[in-house]
């Protein structure tokens, strides 16, 4: 209570007084506690009244209280001294708009985000008569009445210590009179003898500036055109999803009497370690990764970079060139030699949607077709990878030329080839550099001696 600046206190009679209309600093008593109060009028801070040094303000148990008293005697005599001179008394609305704010659901709405014109209604009009604590519905009181010429009353609610009851909210809202709530403070009750700032009303119609009937407009524009895009978005998805499907009715598992691609023995350096050599698959990885290749073979899929034989891909559209990846090869996380399962992946769909539905339908297709499917998204649409078995779904005579003892025999045999002509090629070239390296000392070391020791017919010519 002590930082309250009081407007109005008690003089020696009980008569209100503000703090501007006092002329000696004769003493006052405060209308909330009743303990004597002083008139401060310095250069800094705003006229108003305090309590003595170490005084607390303690209010009396009045339901009635002083500041809520104060401000229905204010608002009267504001309203008839209004009345008497011809003036308005506005009653000021804010604008219920609001700009540069978004609705969110899990947050209360901020008042702070309102736009902050207002509009006034004058009630001062001819005829008008005021009325305190006047009941003009069955059991409720009023604080202010303002009774209008071929008008229902008009209601002015003062509150300070709690807002308006729930049931006296829907006894108004029932009657049909325009209700304005008025928060007050001790702050506040200097604005009261002009105007009465509506905090809440009730069957009162919601008013907006132009500024915000703008604003509204456009953010509602910009709904549609949401909605007509998100609607066109899905109208396409929903034609590629047709092109998806159509491909798909096509991957029809055609057995080939021999293998149609190329097999490979070992994978290429990992991109996350440029140093290391690349990783040789062991037999029983070989047979499950060559009898996924076989059947994505059978199913249509291809070869297409030579560089990477472990990489299948499928055209889902011919124009503009549409594919879906197969990855043979494992990844930079899992290798080739702990994970024998396919990803799939179709990146030239551009849209994530597409592609989840696009995983989800191949990898359906390819595991009924005995290709071990794990898919490249954490969780696609209606698709789970399972534990299958590509070597049970393949012809094993087709399957074993390729993971036989001898034919691995001949493959260890190249790669020792191909190493030992590295290796000699390599040796070549260091001989090559260190000829090269000897030819220059030679020669360096021949000009040093030119250039110190003369030759002979230089000096028999001196």
């Amino acid at each position: 209570m002590a930082n309250i600046l009081y407007s109005y206190a008690l003089d020696a009679e009980g008569e209100r007084r503000g703090i501007r209309e006092i002329e000696s600093p004769r003493p006052f008593g405060c209308g909330d506690c009743g303990n004597e109060m002083i008139a401060r009028r310095g250069r800094i801070r705003r006229w108003h009244y305090a309590h003595k040094a170490n005084v607390e303000c303690v209010p009396k148990p009045d339901p009635d209280n002083a500041l809520h008293r104060y401000a229905q005697d204010i608002i009267m005599e504001g309203f008839n001294e209004k009345l008497r001179s011809g003036e308005a008394y506005d009653i000021v609305y804010g604008c219920t708009g609001y700009r540069d704010y978004f609705f969110d659901p899990e947050f209360p709405f901020d008042e702070s985000a309102r736009c902050g014109n207002t509009f006034r209604e004058n009630i001062a009009q001819p005829g008008a008569v005021i009325h305190k604590e006047r009941s003009v519905i069955p059991n409720t009181r009023s604080d202010i009445v303002v009774e209008l010429l071929g008008q229902k009353p008009f209601i002015i609610e003062v509150v300070n210590t709690h807002d308006l009851e729930e049931d006296t909210r829907r006894r108004y809202e029932e009657s049909g009179c325009r209700v304005v709530v008025r928060k007050v403070t001790w702050e506040n009750l200097d604005e009261l003898p002009g105007e009465c700032r509506a905090d809440d009303t009730v069957n009162v119609a919601g008013w907006k500036c132009d500024d915000c009937r703008e604003v509204d407009r456009a953010r509602r524009r910009q709904e549609v055109d949401e909605r007509e895009r998100e609607q066109q978005r899905l109208n396409a998805l929903e034609r590629r999803k047709k092109v998806v499907d159509a491909a798909l009715a096509k991957l029809v598992r055609r057995r080939n009497s021999k293998p149609r691609f190329s097999p490979w023995y070992e994978v290429y350096k990992p991109s996350w370690n440029l140093v290391s050599k690349p990783i040789q698959m062991f037999p029983r990885v070989q047979r499950t990764v060559f009898a996924n290749a076989l059947i994505l073979t059978e199913l249509g899929f291809e070869q297409h970079n030579p560089g990477k034989l472990y990489l299948f891909r499928y055209r889902i559209r011919n124009k503009p060139e549409v594919f879906i990846y197969a990855d043979l090869g494992g990844s930079d996380v899992v290798k080739i030699y702990e994970d024998t399962a396919t990803m799939l992946y179709a990146p030239d769909l551009k849209d994530e949607e597409l592609e989840q539905y696009a995983v989800s339908a191949f990898g359906k297709k390819l595991e009924e077709s005995g290709v071990s499917v794990s898919v490249g998204f954490e969780s696609s649409v209606g698709f789970e990878s399972r534990n299958v078995d590509p070597t049970r779904h393949v012809d094993s005579r087709m399957l074993n030329p390729m993971v036989s003892d001898e034919h691995l025999r001949q493959v260890a045999a190249q790669r020792k080839d191909r190493e030992r002509q590295r290796h000699e090629g390599e040796k070549r070239r260091r001989e090559r550099r260190v000829q090269e390296m000897s030819e220059m000392q030679r020669r360096f070391v021949k000009s040093e001696e030119e250039l110190l020791w003369p030759r002979d017919d230089e000096d028999d010519g001196e």
